[in-house]
C-alpha cells in the first residue's frame, strides 16, 4: 500500500513539474496586433511567448487581413487563401507552405484549446506585408502591396480551362478529354463542376494533361499519357516508331526538312490516357507540368520528375515520381529545361539549351543534356516557357533570357538573349507560353508583349509586341496557354480571353466553329475573344 501511495505521490510531482515547465516555455503574451491601423481582439485565447518567442491566434490576423481560414483536422493542418496566395501551415511542422513554396518557421505553429498559434513574424513578410515589433510589445502589420508566388487558384490548358471556387470546388470546362468524369462525353462550354476538396489547379499550356493538390496533399492527374507524365507507372504507346516525331522536332527547331509519317499517332497500341483523376503522390505542395513531363515539390522540399522522352533535362523516360534534388521552393517547367528555385532565393537551370535557355552558348546547335546551374540570385518568381524564361527578384524586378523571336522578352529587340538581361520593375507576377509573356505590376496593370496568339485576336494589330501593351487593370493573377489566357481581377472575378476553337476554353458558352475560306480551313472568328470576358464572379483568392 505504501509502494502505491508512493508511486501515486511520484506521478503527481512529475506531473506538476511538466506543467511548471510548459508554464515557463509558453507563457501569456501582453502583445498588442495591429492590422492596417485597428487593433485585433483575441477572444478565448490570446498571443503566448513559447521560447522566446511570440505567437499569434492565425485565424484572427488572416481574417484581418482578408484571407479565408479552414482548419483541417486530420492533417492537423491551416489552410489560408487570399490574394492569389495558399498558405499551408502544418501545427508543430518547422516550416510554411506559400503556393508550393516551403520556408522555414522560426518556431512551430502551436495548438491551444482550440486555437492556432504562429510566429506571424515569420509568415506574413512572404505573403507581402510589413511587419514590426516594438519594445512595447505592439505587433504592426501593414499592407505592402506586393503579393510574392505564383497562382494555382486556376489554369489556363490547351484544350481545356479549370478554376477553384471559394468552397474548393474545382470546375472545368473545355475539351470533354481534359474534364476528368467518365459521363463528359461532349466538349462543355461553360464551367462543369469536377472535384471537391481541391486548393490547386495546374493546366498543362501546350498539352493535355493537368493536375490538382486535395486538402490532404493528395496530387491527382489525368489526361494524355504518352510519355508517361501521368506518373501513375504506365504510359500510351503507339504501333509506329516513336523516335520518328522526336526526329521531326529536331528538324523543325534547326531548320533542316526532316519527313515526318503522323499516321502513327492514330495507332494506338495501350490506351493508357487516363480520362478520370489518378492519385500519384502524398504530400505534395505545388506542381509545373510540361508538354511531355510533369513535376512535383513535396512539403519537404524535395523535387520529383516524370514522364519525358530520352532526349529530356532528367535523361529518363520514368513513367513514376523519380527524385531529383532537395531544398526546392518553386519549379516551372519549359519544353526542354527546367528552372528551380531554392529556399535561399538561387535559381537553377538545366536540360537543353536551344536559344540560350540554359544562359550559355555551350550545346547551342544539339541536344545536349546541361546538368543543374545556378544562374541568378535573389529571385522569388519563376516562369520557363518554351525557349524563355522570366525571373523577378525580391525586389520587383523583372529580368528574361532565352529565345525573342517574336519580342517574348520585351527588352523592343527580336534579339535572343543567352544571359538574364533586366526588362522592367515593380512586377510582383509572371506568366509565360511558348512566344508570349504577361506581368502584374506593382499597381494592378496587366501587360504583355510577344506573340498574340494566346491574347488578342485583333485583326487590327501585327500579331506581335516588342514592348508592353496594356490589358486590364486591377488585375490580381494571371495564367496564359497556347491559346487563351485567363486573369483574376482584385473582386475575385475570373476573366479569360483569345482563341476559342471547337473546345470551348473561354468558358462563356460558346464555341469557335471551324469554316472552309479561300482553300482552307480556319477557326471562325465569330466566338473568338480579343478581350477578356468574365467567366466566373468568384473563384478561391
Amino acid at each position: 500500500m505504501k509502494r502505491i501511495k508512493k508511486i501515486i505521490l511520484l506521478a503527481s510531482m512529475a506531473l506538476i513539474l511538466a506543467l511548471s515547465l510548459g508554464a515557463a516555455m509558453a507563457s501569456e503574451s501582453d502583445t498588442n496586433v495591429i492590422v492596417n491601423g485597428m487593433p485585433l481582439e483575441f477572444p478565448g485565447q490570446g498571443p503566448i511567448v513559447s521560447s522566446g518567442h511570440t505567437l499569434i491566434p492565425a485565424r484572427a490576423v488572416f481574417e484581418a487581413l482578408g484571407y479565408n481560414i479552414m482548419w483541417e483536422e486530420s492533417a492537423q493542418r491551416v489552410i489560408a487563401y487570399g490574394y492569389a496566395q495558399i498558405i499551408i501551415i502544418d501545427i508543430g511542422g518547422n516550416y510554411f507552405i506559400v503556393n508550393g513554396a516551403s520556408h522555414p518557421l522560426e518556431h512551430p505553429a502551436q495548438l491551444i484549446g482550440n486555437r492556432a498559434l504562429m510566429p506571424m513574424y515569420s509568415i506574413l513578410p512572404r505573403l507581402g506585408f510589413t511587419v514590426s515589433h516594438d519594445i512595447n510589445g505592439i505587433f504592426t502589420v501593414s499592407d505592402s502591396g506586393i503579393r510574392p508566388g505564383m497562382p494555382f487558384t486556376f489554369a489556363a490548358g490547351r484544350s481545356a480551362s479549370f478554376a477553384i471556387d471559394p468552397s474548393g470546388n474545382l470546375h472545368g470546362w473545355g475539351h470533354h478529354s481534359m474534364l476528368p468524369t467518365p459521363d463528359i462525353t461532349e466538349n462543355h462550354p461553360y464551367p462543369t463542376p469536377l472535384m471537391e476538396n481541391v486548393i490547386a489547379v495546374y493546366a498543362n499550356a501546350q498539352g493535355d494533361h493537368a493536375a490538382a493538390i486535395t486538402a490532404d496533399g493528395g496530387l491527382w492527374l489525368w489526361g494524355r499519357n504518352n510519355a508517361g507524365q501521368i506518373g501513375d507507372g504506365t504510359r500510351t504507346t503507339y504501333s509506329g516508331y516513336h523516335e520518328d516525331f522526336l526526329n521531326y522536332i529536331a528538324g523543325d527547331f534547326y531548320g533542316t526538312d526532316v519527313e515526318f509519317d503522323e499516321s502513327w499517332l492514330n495507332q494506338v497500341q495501350e490506351d493508357n490516357d487516363r480520362h478520370t483523376p489518378v492519385r500519384v503522390m502524398d504530400n505534395v505542395a505545388s506542381v509545373a507540368l510540361g508538354t511531355w513531363h510533369s513535376m512535383a515539390i513535396k512539403t519537404d522540399g524535395s523535387l520529383w520528375v516524370w514522364g519525358g522522352h530520352d532526349f529530356h533535362y532528367h535523361n529518363a523516360r520514368s513513367t513514376s515520381p523519380v527524385h531529383v534534388m532537395d531544398d526546392v521552393i518553386a519549379v516551372s517547367a519549359g519544353l526542354f529545361h527546367t528552372l528551380a528555385l531554392r529556399s535561399n532565393g538561387e535559381l537553377w537551370v538545366w536540360g537543353i539549351n536551344f536559344a540560350g535557355v540554359i544562359t550559355q552558348e555551350t550545346a547551342r546547335n544539339n541536344f545536349e543534356h546541361i546538368p543543374p546551374m545556378k544562374v541568378m540570385e535573389d529571385i522569388i518568381t519563376i516562369s520557363a516557357a518554351t525557349f524563355h524564361s522570366m525571373a523577378i527578384t525580391s525586389s520587383g524586378e523583372l529580368w528574361g533570357w532565352g529565345e525573342n523571336n517574336w519580342g517574348q522578352l520585351g527588352d523592343n529587340t527580336w534579339q535572343h538573349r543567352h544571359f538574364p538581361i533586366h526588362i522592367m520593375d515593380n512586377v510582383v507576377s509572371v506568366a509565360t507560353y511558348a512566344y508570349g509573356t504577361m506581368v502584374i505590376t506593382k499597381d494592378g496593370r496587366l501587360l504583355e508583349w510577344g506573340e498574340q496568339l494566346a491574347s488578342n485576336y485583333d485583326e487590327e494589330r501585327d500579331g506581335h509586341l516588342l514592348a508592353p501593351r496594356l490589358i486590364m487593370e486591377s488585375a490580381l493573377a494571371v495564367d496564359m496557354s497556347y491559346t487563351h489566357s485567363m486573369a483574376i481581377q482584385k473582386d475575385g472575378s475570373l476573366w479569360a480571353w483569345g482563341g476559342n476553337n471547337v473546345s470551348g476554353q473561354i468558358g462563356d458558352g460558346t464555341i469557335s466553329d471551324i469554316i472552309y475560306v479561300n482553300g482552307r480551313w480556319e477557326w471562325s472568328p465569330d466566338n473568338r475573344r480579343p478581350y477578356p470576358v468574365m467567366v466566373m464572379n468568384e473563384v478561391l483568392r
